[in-house]
């Protein structure tokens, strides 16, 4: 997908291969191991958003939040949704639906289903037209619910508890993520935060606090983040869980944009841009590694 010249064919290529991905995990019928899509619409352009699968039916809601669009440094604040629907000659067809306005620019957030009405969204970075090259971190949450037809959403902001469990410490990154029952994990290098002196409820990275004493500080190794989610619909609150040896023994090197997944007890983190030393540049990754963590949330 690096024929920029024709960006909107890429596009569509990409949103092919991620709705094929979730259209067989959600094993609904396919008559062989093709699938294809129709898109009767044009998506608007972004990256770094985050998307979310809904069953509403016999067919699906494709949810779209945040990204940066045509204009670098102010992506979309419309939420996109998309119905997915199969006709009787099991082809899949994409139709928009409706779009909404979210209350602020978002990328790079962690977005999860509640149930199939209800979405979180927390976290992730903002930027700001006047502050093109800077990025403000967030640590707020919002809860999205859709009325039946999807045709109405409410927004909610909710209560972030506990903020100061990691002293001072903060993933690097919150877009990705497992989820392991009502726990968001976040298996990542950490950074210093501080409050933002001109943007109120952001956050800007902290690079004159040096981590001290223990290791439990160390930025460079892996840790591990846990955000309690149960009560997000009851009393409108998320809660971060303290860690107990963290980073874990063993820890490997941190490094950035790697992925993470769930199977089974383990979180497997693979890829990823690791800082070199003694060059000073960052040096791509294929390490993969397993992460042993579901016994270390139950404790």
């Amino acid at each position: 997908f690096k024929d920029h010249a024709s960006s909107k064919r890429v596009q569509t290529a990409q949103i092919c291969l991620r709705l094929t991905m979730t259209v067989n995990q959600l094993e609904m019928p396919s008559t062989d191991k093709t699938t294809t899509i129709h898109l009767s619409w044009t998506l608007a352009k972004r990256y770094l958003h985050q998307s979310t699968c809904l069953r509403s039916g016999e067919s699906l809601k494709l949810v779209l939040v945040g990204g940066i669009g045509e204009n670098p440094h102010l992506g979309p604040t419309q939420i996109e949704v998309c119905t997915l629907t199969i006709d009787s000659n099991n082809l899949y067809n994409l139709t928009a639906t409706k779009t909404f306005d979210f209350p602020d620019v978002l990328i790079r957030h962690s977005q999860c289903k509640i149930d199939d009405h209800r979405i979180l969204v927390y976290g992730g970075m903002t930027k700001f037209p006047d502050q093109p090259i800077k990025c403000f971190i967030r640590n707020d949450a919002w809860l999205l619910e859709f009325d039946d037809l999807y045709e109405a959403v409410t927004f909610t902001k909710i209560n972030v508890e506990n903020v100061s469990v990691y002293h001072g410490m903060f993933p690097s990154v919150t877009n990705d993520y497992v989820r392991i029952r009502d726990f968001l994990v976040y298996f990542q290098r950490s950074c210093f935060i501080k409050e933002s002196a001109n943007c109120p409820d952001l956050f800007e990275v902290d690079h004159d606090r040096k981590p001290t004493g223990d290791a439990i500080y160390r930025q460079d190794y892996y840790h591990t983040f846990i955000l309690d989610i149960s009560q997000v619909v009851t009393t409108k609150t998320i809660t971060w869980q303290p860690v107990l040896n963290n980073p874990p023994k063993m820890a490997p090197r941190n490094s950035l944009f790697h992925k993470t997944v769930l199977a089974g007890d383990s979180i497997y983190v693979f890829g990823g841009s690791i800082h070199d030393r003694r060059t000073k540049q960052p040096q791509d990754s294929n390490n993969l590694y397993k992460v042993n963590v579901v016994r270390r949330i139950e404790n």
